[in-house]
C-alpha cells in the first residue's frame, strides 16, 4: 500500500524530471520509506498560467490523499514545484493540514508544514515568504521576456514562433531567404499565375517530383494558399493575424509585387462563395470522435465531405457525404417504421420481464435440488455401510423422490413457460407495412433530422472509418439493437460493412453518388473522353 507521495513538476516538455526524482526519492528513503510505498505524481505543466483546478498534478495528488488514508506525507523538491502563486500554495497547505498530511520541501533548505501532527506556524510563515519570492521571480521573468520581445519586434527581428516557409532565422534573429525553399515558392507562384495550375495540381506535382513528402493534398493546399496570400513574400508587411501584436518584421522579397497581386486576385476569385442548392441529409448530425470527445463537422461542398478541422493544427478529418447520407436515409426509413410500430415493441418487453422472473425462480430451485442430492447420498452411504435395511432404504428413497418430483414438475413448468414466451417474441410482427412519403431531397432531409440524433464517426486509419447512428432518444423509450458501420475506400474499392452482433453484411451498393468534388468530376470526364 502506498504511504507517501513524491511530487515532481517541470514547466515545459523540453525539461526533464530526473534531477528532482533522484533527490526527492533519496530524501523519502532516508525517512524510512520503501520504494514500494512511494506513489509518484509527476507532470509537465505551467504553474503560473493554470489555476488550481486546472493543474492535473494537484488534482492527482488530491485523489491519492482522498482515496488512501495511509498517505500522510508529500515530498517536493522546492516550493516553486508546488506552485508559483501564493494563493495556490496556501490553499494546498490548508487542504493537506486539514487531512493530517505533512508537506516536506527539500530546497532551499528542508522544512515541513506539520510538527508532531500539528500545524507548524513558523514553517508556514517561512513557506509563505518563499512562495511570495517564487511568484515575484516568475513575474519579473515574464516582464523581462516581454521587454526583450518588444525590443526585438521593434528592431524587425523574429521573436518567437516559426519562420515562414522559404526563410530561416539568422544568428541575430533576422529573417533571411532560404535558397532551396525560395525556389519552390517561386515555382508555386509561376505555375499558379502564368501556367494557371490549381493549388491541388501544384501540390500533386511537388509530391510526384519528390520535393514534398507524400501527405494528403488538403494539407498542402492550405500551405500553398498561405504562401500565395501572405504579402511578406513580396517584401511587404507580413499578413496580420493578431491586431494586438503588430508584425513589424519585414521579410526579404522572394517574388515581385505584381506576381503576388495577380496570385492573390486569382485566389480570391476561386474562393468566392458560389450559389448552391445542395441539400445534405445529415448536416449538423455528424460528429467526429477525437480523443474520446465529439467534435462537430462542417459540410465542405467543394470535396463533398463532412469535415472536422482541428483549430490548433489545421489537420482535417473527413468522410464522404455520399456514404453518410446514404446510411442516414436507410436508417431513418427503418427507424420511422419502428416508430410507427411502437406498440409492437412494448409487448416483447413485457414477455422479457416474465422470462426473467421464470429464470429467477429456476435459480431459486437449485439449492433445493442440492439438498435432495445430499439426502440421497446420505442414505446411500448408510445403506452401503450396512446401517440400513433394504426395506428402510427403499422407503426413504421413495419418499425423497416423491418430494423431489414436486419441484421437478415446477421446474419443467417454468422452462415450458420460458419456451412459450420466446416463441411469442419470435412470432411478433416487429414492423408494420408503413408507407413513407419521403421522395424529394427536402423530405428525406426532414425525415433524417427527425429520426436521428447524431452520427458518431471515428477514423481508424487512412481511408478506414467506423461510425454508428444514434436514434432520436426523445422518440424511442425502448432499447434498439445497435448497429455500427465499417467504411473502407482504400484502393478505390468501396466497402461499407454493417455490423450487428456477430453478423456482418456488405451494403456498399446502397451508396448514392449525390455530390462529387471537382477532382472526381474531372476524372469522370477523362474516362468518358478516353
Amino acid at each position: 500500500m502506498k504511504k507517501v507521495v513524491c511530487f515532481l513538476r517541470v514547466s515545459s516538455v523540453q525539461q526533464d524530471l530526473d534531477t528532482q526524482r533522484k533527490a526527492v526519492i533519496e530524501a523519502i528513503k532516508k525517512d524510512g520509506y520503501r520504494l514500494s510505498e512511494i506513489a509518484v505524481v509527476e507532470g509537465k505543466e505551467s504553474a503560473i498560467k493554470n489555476d488550481e483546478m486546472q493543474r492535473q498534478t494537484l488534482n492527482e495528488m488530491k485523489d491519492l490523499i482522498e482515496n488512501n488514508e495511509s498517505i500522510k506525507d508529500v515530498y517536493f523538491y522546492a516550493i516553486d514545484r508546488l506552485a508559483r502563486k501564493v494563493s495556490i500554495v496556501l490553499s494546498i497547505v490548508d487542504y493537506c493540514t486539514a487531512r493530517g498530511v505533512n508537506l516536506h520541501f527539500l530546497n532551499p533548505y528542508p522544512m515541513q508544514t506539520l510538527r508532531d501532527g500539528k500545524e507548524d506556524a513558523m514553517g508556514k510563515m517561512f513557506l509563505t515568504f518563499l512562495s511570495i519570492g517564487a511568484e515575484m521571480e516568475m513575474t519579473m521573468k515574464k516582464a523581462r521576456f516581454a521587454d526583450t520581445r518588444e525590443k526585438m519586434r521593434n528592431e524587425g527581428k523574429l521573436v518567437v514562433g516559426s519562420v515562414l516557409y522559404g526563410y530561416y532565422r539568422d544568428s541575430n534573429g533576422y529573417p533571411q531567404v532560404k535558397d532551396d525553399e525560395a525556389e519552390i515558392v517561386r515555382r508555386i507562384f509561376n505555375e499558379y499565375v502564368y501556367r494557371e495550375k490549381s493549388m491541388r495540381a501544384i501540390s500533386r506535382d511537388l509530391i510526384i517530383d519528390g520535393i514534398w513528402e507524400n501527405r494528403p493534398l488538403c494539407h498542402y493546399n492550405i500551405k500553398i494558399s498561405n504562401i500565395i496570400n501572405n504579402p511578406a513574400y513580396s517584401g511587404r508587411q507580413a499578413k496580420q493575424f493578431d491586431s494586438k501584436q503588430p508584425k513589424l518584421i519585414k521579410y526579404p522579397a522572394i517574388v515581385d509585387i505584381e506576381t503576388q497581386d495577380k496570385a492573390m486576385e486569382i485566389s480570391a476569385a476561386n474562393s468566392r462563395p458560389r450559389d448552391t442548392t445542395n441539400i445534405y441529409y445529415a448536416k449538423g448530425l455528424v460528429k467526429f470522435v477525437v480523443n474520446e470527445e465529439l467534435k462537430p463537422t462542417a459540410t465542405f461542398k467543394g470535396n463533398a465531405s463532412y469535415v472536422y478541422v482541428d483549430p490548433f493544427t489545421n489537420k482535417q478529418l473527413n468522410i464522404s457525404v455520399n456514404v453518410i447520407d446514404s446510411v442516414a436515409e436507410m436508417e431513418a426509413r427503418q427507424l420511422y417504421k419502428i416508430y410507427k410500430s411502437y406498440e409492437n415493441f412494448t409487448q416483447p418487453q413485457e414477455y422479457q420481464k416474465e422470462i426473467e422472473e421464470c429464470e429467477k425462480k429456476i435459480d431459486n430451485l437449485t439449492p433445493i435440488f442440492d439438498k435432495f442430492t445430499e439426502r440421497e447420498n446420505r442414505i446411500t452411504r448408510a445403506y452401503t455401510l450396512g446401517r440400513m435395511s433394504d426395506e428402510m432404504y427403499d422407503e426413504e428413497f421413495d419418499e425423497i423422490m416423491r418430494e423431489k418430483q414436486v419441484y421437478i414438475n415446477e421446474k419443467n413448468k417454468l422452462e415450458n413457460q420460458i419456451r412459450k414466451l420466446n416463441n411469442q417474441i419470435k412470432n411478433i410482427n416487429w414492423t408494420k407495412e408503413v408507407e413513407i412519403e419521403a421522395n424529394t431531397d427536402e423530405e428525406i432531409r426532414d425525415l433524417v433530422q427527425m429520426m436521428i440524433e447524431r452520427i458518431e464517426v471515428k477514423k481508424l486509419e487512412t481511408n478506414k472509418y467506423t461510425f454508428v447512428v444514434i436514434p432520436n432518444q426523445s422518440l424511442f423509450k425502448i432499447g434498439l439493437a445497435r448497429r455500427d458501420y465499417l467504411y473502407n475506400c482504400s484502393g478505390g474499392k468501396k466497402r461499407l460493412i454493417v455490423r450487428i452482433g456477430d453478423s456482418e453484411r456488405d451494403i456498399a451498393d446502397i451508396i448514392k453518388i449525390r455530390f462529387q468534388s471537382a477532382g472526381m468530376l474531372k476524372r469522370a470526364q477523362k474516362k468518358v473522353v478516353d
